[in-house]
């Protein structure tokens, strides 16, 4: 028994003596790199060391590498300028910009970055970035103003980034965090292609964007109407969210990123419908975003009075400089505009032509899937105008929104429109009621309108409060929705601001 005991320990012995080379050699590869915590194996070994050799990458206070640790935008600011301005003419400016004793020690790059126009927002320095914001910030420093979603069309299709699971824009993952080891893993690529820094131009560039003579048809995040679900699926990704339309397709939502928000219908693996009220579309007319009514009635003309389902006329709004529906060959193209901002385009949407006559009837069919969707859509596109707007999007509240449905079914019920109850109940009384002490509330209600945009562009357009309640300085929000029996929505926003008590927000 003794002498196997002895047998097993000197072969064990052995494979000790014969692991210990290997991980000599792995300590002093670490070593070699300048960080204790990087191993040769790890995939950004190569890119870290060479970014610690030039100066573009410095340990943390302990001397790790932390290449897994998220980067803040100061800090891809910082990488990109020790990357890409030493030894160039623009060295010398950002050493001559004076920086008060005391400041923040990203003051300089900030004071330089702002200066060429990168894409900084000096409010979010502190803030990480995701994979989007990183490719944007990115071309803005080669001397490009595109969109995220055209920055990393563009590094992709320069061979610049190859995605994080295939060279997509779903496979970049736009919206997932930025690691260390990712920053100059792209900062490298730069390098290697011969990059050299430039200040952003104020108007969007060419190498990013498609030309209106290239397109087609209206483009929404780069998707046009009846491309395939997979086409949707490759360019854009599994949406966020799937909600029932009122037509009865499925809107497949993405929110990850409110300056491109879309809303793609889909029916039978096709695209049926279309939405946005964010700035990603495009037209072959050169209508945009920045267009008004009037550019559009010069591109597209008079809009339509009505639309022929069957022997019946369904009349569309009076005011066309409010919405104008255009019939295109197979699809309802519909312009909703701001009054506030010169009648300038809000939001889009498009509408396959037999599923737009095939509803009978202005409204769905009422259910309580279709009214969770009209909940959801309305506080989506809420947040989509805050974003445009340069605001921080709400927070939904599931107690406000009890005070919203409640009311929104009894508006309906009890056939009475006011913010007033007809047992005399302000929507202060309501929002009290389900709990919530606030420091500032307000309401927006309405009825009729068929759908979560439409309502949505009438309070914008509103001169009583209600835009203000969307754009005002609130936190939290919650929508209410109820369908009569007859489809007829009635909807409810409660929005506030939670008072602190104890040191508690309620």
């Amino acid at each position: 028994m003794r002498r196997w005991s002895r047998f097993w320990a000197m072969i064990a012995l052995c494979a000790i003596l014969l692991q210990l080379p290997l991980s000599i050699q792995a300590a002093e590869q670490m070593r070699a790199s300048g960080f204790p915590d990087l191993s040769p194996k790890h995939w950004a070994y190569e890119t870290i060391t060479w970014a610690a050799g030039r100066g573009i990458l410095s340990g943390l206070p302990n001397g790790h590498a932390a290449p897994d640790r998220l980067v803040t935008q100061a800090e891809l600011t910082a990488m990109l300028i020790r990357a890409f301005i030493p030894g160039t003419d623009y060295d010398k400016e950002y050493k001559r910009l004076r920086v008060p004793a005391g400041s923040a020690w990203d003051q300089r790059d900030y004071l330089f970055a702002e200066k060429m126009n990168w894409a900084v927002k000096a409010d979010r320095r502190t803030q990480t970035v995701n994979r989007g914001e990183a490719a944007e910030l990115l071309v803005s420093v080669m001397g490009l103003n595109c969109t995220k979603h055209g920055a990393i069309q563009y590094l992709l299709d320069e061979g610049l980034a190859r995605g994080k699971t295939s060279a997509s824009l779903a496979g970049f993952r736009a919206g997932d965090p930025l690691s260390r080891a990712e920053a100059v893993t792209f900062i490298y690529r730069l390098v290697q292609a011969g990059v050299e820094a430039a200040p952003r131009p104020l108007t969007a560039s060419a190498a990013c964007t498609i030309s209106s003579q290239e397109l087609k048809d209206i483009a929404v995040s780069g998707v046009m109407m009846h491309d395939s679900e997979q086409t949707v699926l490759d360019r854009l990704g599994q949406p966020n969210l799937k909600v029932i339309s009122q037509y009865g397709f499925e809107w497949y939502i993405y929110n990850d990123d409110y300056e491109h928000y879309v809303q793609v219908g889909i029916q039978s693996g096709k695209v049926v419908g279309l939405l946005t009220n964010a700035r990603n579309w495009q037209t072959p007319q050169g209508i945009g975003p920045d267009s008004t009514y009037q550019d559009v009635v010069k591109a597209y003309g008079e809009p339509l009075e009505y639309i022929l389902k069957g022997n019946t006329r369904y009349m569309q709004a009076a005011d066309h400089d409010e919405q104008s529906v255009y019939q295109q060959k197979d699809y309802y193209l519909t312009f909703y505009y701001d009054k506030h901002e010169d009648h300038r385009i809000l939001a889009v949407q498009l509408i396959d032509r037999r599923v737009e006559e095939q509803l009978r009837g202005f409204y769905g069919q009422a259910s309580d899937e279709l009214t969770k969707s009209f909940e959801r859509q309305v506080f989506e596109l809420a947040n989509v105008s805050r974003v445009m707007h340069g605001l921080e999007p709400f927070t939904w509240d599931d107690r406000a929104a009890s005070a919203a449905r409640k009311h929104s079914k009894n508006m309906a019920v009890q056939a009475f429109f006011s913010h007033t109850d007809l047992a005399g109940r302000s929507p202060f009384d309501r929002m009290k009621s389900e709990g919530i002490l606030y420091s500032t509330a307000a309401e927006n209600i309405a009825y009729g309108q068929r759908d979560a945009l439409e309502v949505h562009a009438g309070w914008m357009n509103s001169k009583s409060g209600h835009r203000e309640s969307l754009l005002g300085s609130y936190e939290r929000l919650g929508v209410g929705v109820y369908l009569a029996s007859d489809g007829t929505p009635y909807y409810t926003q409660n929005f506030y601001t939670p008072r602190t008590v104890l040191g508690l927000n309620r």
